[in-house]
């Protein structure tokens, strides 16, 4: 199991904080389609916390994950329904799916950057 499954377990059971405490005072955390980053433990708190407020039933599940001491990454997909528009995609009562490509570097046992890359318009 690599830091990203552990790290996207924890928020998925609603453990925001014990999801932050496998990564780095200073995490790095990038979203390439939505051209957002954080900066810091809190800022992630909030657009974890924030993540699950605009996505009810909210779902990530991995296909294949792998890792080293340096590096993690992960193929998954995202669902649930959109409580708030996001992207292209506008807010309703019809569930959405999105592939995803999730890469991490590990610093010192925690992960220190996590970058998504995803594309807006294959939502299915």
């Amino acid at each position: 199991m690599t830091l990203l499954d552990q790290v996207y377990g924890a928020w998925l059971r609603g453990d925001v904080e014990g999801g932050l405490d496998l990564c780095t005072d200073d995490i790095v955390y990038r979203d390439q389609a939505l051209d957002h980053e954080t900066r810091g433990k809190e800022g992630l708190r909030e657009w974890v916390k924030g993540g699950r407020e605009r996505v009810k039933d909210w779902k990530v599940e991995f296909d294949t994950s792998f890792g080293d001491d340096e590096h993690c990454a992960a193929e998954a997909r995202m669902s649930g329904v959109l409580i708030q528009d996001l992207a292209n995609k506008k807010a309703g009562d019809e569930p959405f799916s999105a592939r995803y490509a999730i890469f991490g570097t590990i610093r010192d046992g925690r992960l220190s950057r996590i970058m998504i890359y995803w594309n807006p318009k294959e939502w299915e």
